[in-house]
Parts: C-alpha cells; sequence; structure tokens
C-alpha cells in the first residue's frame, strides 16, 4: 500500500478521477514536481501519463540531493535514456507494460493492503519464453512458458493475445486462462507459506502437501502408473513415512526435490 500518490500528466483531461482509490495529487508542471518531491518519502508512487512531465521530474531529481523519493509506474511510453535516469533516483522504476488494468481497477489494487497478491500488468518475451508479470507492490515476476501447460480440454495458450483481467486475479492467454494465486503459489515461496500458514484448518500432513502439490501440477492419480496406489495411500494418511525411494519417484513425476514436497 503506497503512502502518497502522485500523477504526472498533461492537457486539460485529467486521469486522476479513475485513480480515486489513491487520492492523488496530479501535477502538471515543475514547480509542482519540485514541491512534490521534498515532501515524498520511499513509500510515495508517481504515475507517469505523459513523457514531457517525466523529464520534469528527472530534472528535479537531479537537483535535489535527497534519498530515493519512492516508485514510478510509467503508463507513457519513456525513453531508455530517461528511465535510467529516472532509475537512479527512485526506489524503482516500472515501465509501461504491454498490458495493463484499467485505471480504476489499477489504482482500487495500489491501494489495498494486500497489493502484492494482485497482478496489474505485464509483458511476454517470446524469444525468452517468459511471461513478466508486474505485480500490485510493483515487483516483478518472471514466469516460464511451461508454467502454463495445455489444458485436459485441449486449450493452448496464446502468448501473443496476453492480458490481464477480473481484477488483477486471473491472466488470459487467448482462451486460455490462469489464475494468479497457482502463479504466486508455484512461483514465490513467500507467498506459499503465508496462504499454508491461513491455512490453519487444513491438514498440514505429508499426504496434505502431497495431494495439494498434485493438484496445483495437474496429474491425476492414474498419472502414476504402477505408483498410483502408494500416492493415494499416503494422500489418505495411510502410510506417515514413505520409502526414500517412493518419494524420489513422486517427486520426480511433480517436478519437485523430495525434500520440497512439504513446502506445499
Amino acid at each position: 500500500m503506497t503512502e502518497t500518490a502522485y500523477v504526472l500528466e498533461m492537457g486539460k483531461v485529467s486521469s486522476c478521477r479513475h485513480l480515486g482509490a489513491l487520492h492523488p495529487r496530479c501535477l502538471r508542471s515543475r514547480e509542482a514536481i519540485r514541491e512534490a518531491v521534498r515532501s515524498a518519502s520511499r513509500r510515495s508512487l508517481w504515475i507517469c501519463m505523459a513523457v514531457e512531465p517525466a523529464y520534469w521530474l528527472a530534472e528535479v531529481l537531479s537537483q535535489v540531493q535527497t534519498a530515493r523519493r519512492g516508485c514510478l509506474l510509467a503508463l507513457a511510453d519513456i525513453p531508455p535514456p530517461l528511465a535510467s535516469v529516472l532509475s537512479a533516483g527512485l526506489e524503482r522504476f516500472v515501465p509501461r507494460q504491454r498490458t495493463m488494468l484499467p485505471l480504476n481497477e489499477l489504482a482500487a489494487v495500489l491501494a489495498s493492503e494486500d497489493c502484492g497478491d494482485f497482478c496489474i500488468g505485464g509483458s511476454v518475451v517470446e524469444r525468452a519464453g517468459i511471461v513478466a508479470l508486474v505485480r500490485g507492490d510493483l515487483s516483478l515476476l518472471t514466469v516460464p512458458f511451461s508454467d502454463f501447460p495445455a489444458k485436459q480440454s485441449g486449450v493452448v495458450p496464446d502468448f501473443g493475445r496476453f492480458e490481464v483481467a477480473d481484477h488483477g486475479r486471473t491472466l488470459r492467454f487467448g482462451s486460455f486462462e490462469a489464475a494468479l494465486d497457482a502463479v504466486l503459489y508455484e512461483r514465490d515461496a513467500a507467498y506459499r507459506r503465508r496462504v499454508k500458514a491461513g491455512r490453519l484448518a487444513q491438514d498440514d500432513s505429508l499426504g496434505g502437501s502431497l495431494r495439494r502439490l498434485r493438484l496445483q501440477r495437474g496429474p491425476r492419480l492414474a498419472d502414476f502408473g504402477p505408483m498410483e496406489k502408494a500416492v493415494a495411500r499416503i494422500e489418505r494418511g495411510e502410510v506417515r513415512v514413505p520409502r526414500r525411494s517412493t518419494l524420489a519417484v513422486i517427486a520426480r513425476k511433480l517436478g519437485v526435490e523430495p525434500e520440497q514436497i512439504r513446502e506445499f
């Protein structure tokens, strides 16, 4: 959750009304930006709607020798040299993404206490086989294409048609959808620990962890072949201390190390 939000814009039409959840201050001049920089803190958020005000901010930051003054989210295309200058003067600089939430949904996420559990936008880097997601706390999460396997129905992701939907909780690749919480659970160990800690009423045994991991990764019991009965018995709690060789086979099928199973 941000402390103070500043919107850098130009022209008579203001975007601030769409960002009401942040209660932002709209800045349209060097003087207004200079005053804001003096009072800004590391938890301040700058939202840049146009390129020209970004130059003004860079100019002011170069003149005011103070600690870094918050993070900047660019909703305009910032030239690389200017982006470098802004990155040096701010805690974090997030360039404009290929897809972003609508302004009102964006503001609601940025203003929330659990903003990091949402996605506000992202880009697909096809040559690297990566989806780069920007979370509501402006941190970046990179996810490989392999985390989005074809559905049982045969639907496959079309990475050329990426969008963020459902107020930042769903990732869409054409007709293929993926829940953000599943992605975070898979890729963010801190998120996974937090979710597990909140599941006080859930089974925290090895069997419970194995079942959650299996459901997360997708294999059915039948997909384990000769190991199907062994997996089922462990999940039901009938086998509390399986053989190391058995766990090794199961872990390999699920794409983890044996000792990682209990993390789920």
